[in-house]
């Protein structure tokens, strides 16, 4: 488990080196680093943030995500607000706190590297290899559906050019039923795969709505 020293040290640079969508996130995590009972109790983690029974979100400038959220499951709690979390923070010190930040490249960052843990509370369904696992899959069924298709238009042409009018009714209906499946995909799988790296898989649509209503 990271010790407090390399907990701390992460926090700093955090404050020093990313640009975060609130401003005041920047006091926020400067007032942890300088409380050793609340650094102790934090447990950095890259995803699934919302899964966990208390959870803190901030986020750099640019990303999909809340910039600042505190929540609490049991007890029905939530917050966008800096001033109530750390009131929060305060008369409730008997929980681990969930904590992901995100920014670019963190995986380059050595004091990022020293604090991560994995999330226990993610379900298996959601993490990132399992979701990258669904987009792969995705592509690949894409993919063999438009070869499929542009097969049969090739056998279409021929059944055409022999006057097989049984093929090429059998071949068309096949075609349409292909054309179908494709047409009614949800998104293409390039757009897929990029929301896939751009975003920490699961984060809650609407959150910029939400933080602009409390700042």
């Amino acid at each position: 488990m990271p010790s407090i020293k390399e907990k701390r040290k992460f926090l700093r640079w955090v404050v020093d080196a990313v640009r975060l969508k609130k401003g005041n996130a920047r006091s926020f995590l400067d007032w942890l680093a300088d409380h050793g009972d609340q650094v102790a109790r934090l447990r950095f983690i890259d995803e699934g943030v919302q899964f966990c029974p208390t959870g803190l979100v901030i986020s750099a400038s640019g990303q999909p995500s809340f910039g600042f959220k505190l929540h609490h499951k049991e007890r029905e709690y939530s917050t966008v607000n800096i001033n109530e979390a750390v009131s929060w923070l305060r008369n409730n010190t008997d929980t681990e706190i969930f904590i992901q930040i995100n920014f670019p490249e963190k995986y380059r960052i050595k004091e990022a590297i020293a604090v991560m843990e994995q999330n226990p509370h993610i379900p298996e369904s959601e993490s990132s290899e399992n979701r990258f696992k669904r987009v792969a899959e995705k592509v690949a069924e894409t993919s063999l559906n438009v070869f499929h298709t542009k097969a049969i238009r090739e056998e279409i042409d021929k059944a055409l050019d022999k006057g097989d009018k049984a093929k090429f009714e059998e071949l068309t209906a096949e075609l349409v039923k292909l054309e179908k499946a494709i047409s009614e995909s949800k998104e293409e799988p390039t757009e897929a795969v990029v929301k896939l790296e751009a975003c920490n898989l699961g984060e809650i649509l609407g959150m910029e709505a939400e933080e602009s209503r409390e700042d």
